[in-house]
């Protein structure tokens, strides 16, 4: 049997007792780099978007002079794109805006052509 040039060391297991494998660290990395910003509170955790970010797309939006949407912020900050598709972060993004920027949930549309996210107020 001979060694195979090509096999790359670090990626053994640690059940082995080798080196512990790398699992695409620059993805973790960037996660957290987004996480301990100074606006880093986390407010989609599946995609691990920020509310500096969705504050940054939200500005970036309305300073081209289009519509600011849920889908818009969803399409420049991923959030909303992971496993809960928007169940949780959604309604989070929707404070956020109405809370830093002055935006009233009741104008916000998900999207241009399919109108208001909200009926009305519950409560």
């Amino acid at each position: 049997m001979e060694r195979n040039p090509a096999y790359e060391e670090w990626r053994r297991c640690r059940d082995w007792g080798e080196t512990s494998i790398d699992v695409d660290s620059r993805s973790h990395e960037r996660r957290q780099t987004r996480a301990e910003s100074s606006r880093g509170r986390i407010l989609c955790r599946c995609e691990a978007v920020t509310k500096g970010q969705i504050l940054d797309a939200y500005d970036d939006i309305v300073k081209i002079g289009a519509l600011p949407t849920l889908r818009g912020i969803k399409n420049r900050t991923r959030a909303g794109m992971g496993r809960c598709q928007g169940g949780f972060c959604s309604v989070k993004i929707v404070e956020l805006l109405a809370e830093e920027r002055g935006v009233e949930p009741l104008t916000l549309c998900w999207d241009k052509s399919t109108g208001w996210m909200f009926a009305g107020r519950a409560r």
